[in-house]
């Protein structure tokens, strides 16, 4: 294990790059940023393929899954790009907005699996 600065790494008001005394954040801090984010990555990569295995089985669903799928394969792809080419700007965009894109697929299917219509809105409360 790399050492790591969690003090100077997660203090919430500060300048970005900056500690809460104003001085450039340490290496060790950025080690702590980054490790922290690997270790809920793992979280999150097990906890959306438990979300995509239960969607896949159920026909409003399929979609946001074959979609979040796609969209977890882009970021594992855009992540581990970023540590073994140096943070190209394009790979962090793609990065960001893909935690973006997961997040509104599992909006989709929390709609589609909270409505009798799967997602549709119904056109008069009787409907229901």
């Amino acid at each position: 294990m790399p050492a790591m600065d969690f003090e100077h790494g997660f203090t919430l008001w500060r300048a970005l790059g900056m500690t809460g005394d104003g001085e450039l954040i340490p290496f060790q801090a950025l080690v702590a940023i980054h490790w922290t984010h690997r270790v809920f990555a793992v979280v999150v990569v097990g906890a959306l393929a438990w979300f995509i295995s239960a969607a896949w089985r159920i026909d409003g669903l399929r979609g946001p899954a074959r979609g979040a799928l796609a969209v977890l394969l882009l970021q594992l792809a855009t992540g581990l790009s970023n540590v073994v080419l140096n943070w190209p700007l394009l790979a962090a965009v793609l990065h960001s907005g893909g935690a973006a894109l997961l997040v509104a697929l599992l909006v989709v299917a929390v709609v589609r699996a909270s409505t009798p219509q799967g997602g549709k809105i119904a056109d008069s409360p009787q409907s229901y």
